[in-house]
């Protein structure tokens, strides 16, 4: 059902007005807790949610009174991080809601203490990776502790064992880089990995690689039959196809724009692969070498150009910049970092981390920056915080916040399953939803593990290893395990483990391949970032139930206040929105199911966009308002259908006060599927240039 309403939005009411009008009610503060000690500078504010609020506003100060503020900022979620270190000493912090009709709740207020830290371990300028290393492990004994870089100082480091800075088990601890510059001359080591820590910091360093983790060339040829092409190199100061560095970590690559750093080539496949490791060289007239390729798909020599840029990516067994496993409260500040072999800020399994303030950028003379995605974050409990941070020239999603599926081999009884031992990260009294990837649905919204027994090979006749899951309830229905490929039989997300309130505010993405930034998780807010020249999609709500098994469904995700442009320009972005809203079954194919929920895109700007700008689908629960979709440019760069707006396979949509400065010829400004119901659109205001 679709209804055409016209009438005006509710006032604000002015801050120093809302103040008189308190409705009463108080949040309850949860941490930092009231009174307590700690040693961090960059604490987790949370409080538990209010239903009825639109939004909360937070403010930290010195004194009781709050006359003098560190910081003040409003939020939609329950979650906070000041972007800058909070001084050390007695501060005090309170909350309160604000509601939709511009009331205010009472304060709620708290108090807590960051003690000051006395052991300090130097490191002098130009000391070795075993000096280096040597002191992080004396500061990790002596904690709480700062270990110190030289300020400004330069260092060359080849890591003894991977990462650099390795911490397991560590609490209280900051890694102060104080401007430094630190060189890693084996490009597939990391900068640090983190295991089961608590309260560490790293902050203030510059990482660079040399070589570089990536082989780029100039197109000189192309066999359209055989599919090889060949090319000499983009630049002398990165390893060649045939470099030991490539023939051990090598992956796939992409096509890059001949003009523009960083960015993919219009049109083309989102991955080219060619034959691993196998390079011809030969000299060409110059005197310079020539690198020949073989593509593994012989028809994809149709995208190359003379002129085009190839990169191979040296990502296979290489090290990410920074990894976090399981702990808690880890923050990354004012980390500037040119080139990685695998992902930038990866967290597992943990709570709370931190990226503030951090830039992954190409380097100067340089077509690229990191090999893989901006930040990672897989089955955190409380989601990242990611602010003021500049990622661009990425071989992958610029943020990716997921979990994974676990894999259901067999079904003893309504209270008995069991489940594959890869990636499962269940333990009694976490909640767990089960999805049927074959029509793309949720056959089971939650229910709750209550105990878990691991098992031999040949237990319950299954022929591995693997965990036998009672649940606190039967379930209604047998699911499905007819598959002898597991990936096909319903599959088992962790609902306690769901990146819950995270934060993606403040940043600037560019050049970014696939994905600005993808989400699966429950409430949480991307808010006033920049999208340009995103390959695919800026921002995306979706799972990958084939291969990967990413997912699952997202529910309270406010998206606000950002600005997009340029962007969906490859293979892959055809019939999908700047911002999507989606679900899939396997097959790649749209979901049965409206599993998404809660959804608000509100007052984001995106320009000129290609095939639709805004695309809700597989949702209930949708508010489409106040966003401005406009262009300057002659046309599409597709004959395709173009919507301004999609609503499809969805329920309970509100599309209000959006505005259309495009004079390209749409097919329509805002299409309704059939699949709808209860879809009510308010009069929308049309512009031309």
């Amino acid at each position: 059902m679709v209804s055409l309403l016209a009438f005006s939005g509710c006032k604000k009411i002015p801050l120093e007005e809302a103040v008189q009008h308190e409705r009463g009610s108080t949040v309850v503060l949860k941490s930092p807790e009231n009174q307590s000690q700690s040693f961090s500078t960059m604490p987790s504010f949370v409080w538990d949610e209010a239903s009825d609020a639109e939004r909360y506003e937070i403010e930290i100060a010195l004194d009781s009174d709050f006359k003098e503020l560190i910081d003040r900022d409003e939020i939609v979620i329950a979650h906070y991080v000041a972007d800058a270190e909070l001084p050390r000493g007695k501060l005090f912090w309170r909350v309160r809601t604000i509601y939709e009709n511009g009331l205010f709740g009472a304060f709620s207020e708290g108090s807590f203490t960051i003690n000051e830290i006395v052991n300090i371990y130097e490191i002098p300028d130009g000391a070795n990776t075993s000096q280096i290393e040597l002191a992080i492990a004396e500061a990790a004994k002596g904690t709480p502790s700062i270990v110190r870089f030289a300020p400004d100082g330069k260092y060359r480091v080849a890591p003894s064992n991977y990462d650099l800075i390795r911490l397991s088990h560590v609490e209280n601890m900051i890694i102060d880089g104080q401007g430094a510059e630190l060189v890693f001359i084996e490009p597939a080591t990391g900068l640090s990995s983190l295991i089961d820590c608590r309260n560490i910091l790293i902050k203030d360093l510059t990482v660079r690689f040399d070589p570089l983790p990536y082989s780029i060339g100039i197109v000189q040829s192309v066999n359209m039959e055989t599919g090889k092409f060949s090319m000499v190199m983009e630049s002398s100061d990165i390893p060649t196809f045939d470099d030991a560095i490539m023939m051990k970590h090598w992956t796939w690559g992409v096509l890059l724009d001949s003009t523009i750093p960083g960015k993919l080539q219009d049109d083309s496949p989102l991955v080219v692969s060619t034959r691993e490791r196998q390079v011809e060289v030969s000299e060409n007239q110059a005197g310079l070498a020539v690198y020949t390729l073989q593509l593994k798909s012989p028809h994809v020599a149709k995208y190359f150009r003379l002129g085009s840029k190839y990169i191979v990516f040296a990502r296979s067994k290489g090290r990410g910049l920074v990894r976090v496993e399981g702990g808690s409260d880890i923050a990354f500040l004012n980390i500037i970092n040119f080139g990685a072999s695998a992902g930038h800020y990866t967290s597992f399994e943990s709570s709370g981390l931190k990226v503030l303030h951090c830039k992954s950028l190409i380097p100067d003379g340089e077509w690229f920056g990191g090999n893989a995605d901006g930040l990672h974050v897989r089955s955190n409990d409380l989601g990242p915080w990611v602010e003021g941070c500049k990622f661009e020239g990425l071989g992958d999603d610029a943020v990716a916040i997921y979990s994974k599926g676990i894999f259901l081999l067999q079904q003893d009884s309504p209270t008995e399953l069991r489940l594959d031992t890869k990636l499962f990260n269940l333990k009694p009294g976490h909640s767990i939803r089960i999805y049927n990837p074959r029509d793309g649905v949720v056959v089971v919204d939650q229910v709750t593990i209550a105990t878990i027994v691991p098992q031999e090979p040949g237990d319950g006749g299954l022929n591995q290893a693997h965990f036998l899951v009672t649940l606190d309830q039967p379930l209604k229905q047998r699911l499905f395990t007819g598959e002898s490929d597991p990936l096909l039989n319903d599959q088992i997300f962790n609902r306690s483990l769901v990146n819950r309130n995270f934060a993606v505010r403040n940043n600037f993405f560019k050049r970014i391949r696939r994905f600005g930034t993808v989400v699966r998780a429950l409430s949480g807010v991307i808010e006033n970032n920049v999208y340009t020249e995103i390959s695919n999609i800026p921002i995306v709500l979706r799972n990958e139930p084939d291969l990967w098994r990413n997912g699952l469904n997202s529910e309270g995700i406010h998206i606000l206040n950002n600005t997009i442009s340029d962007s969906g320009f490859v293979n892959g972005s055809e019939g999908k929105g700047q911002i999507n809203v989606v679900m899939y079954k396997m097959g790649h194919t749209l979901a049965n199911g409206r599993d998404h929920a809660d959804i608000i895109v509100s007052g984001n700007t995106i320009h000129n966009w290609q095939e639709y700008g805004i695309s809700i689908q597989n949702a209930r629960g949708v508010q489409v308002t106040d966003n401005l979709l406009s262009s300057d440019a002659d046309g599409f760069d597709n004959s395709r259908k173009h919507f301004g707006i999609y609503i499809n396979n969805s329920e309970g949509v509100l599309v209000s006060g959006n505005r259309f400065d495009d004079s390209r010829p749409l097919d329509a400004e805002i299409e309704v599927g059939d699949n709808t119901e209860n879809v009510i659109i308010e009069t929308e205001l049309f512009l031309t240039h």
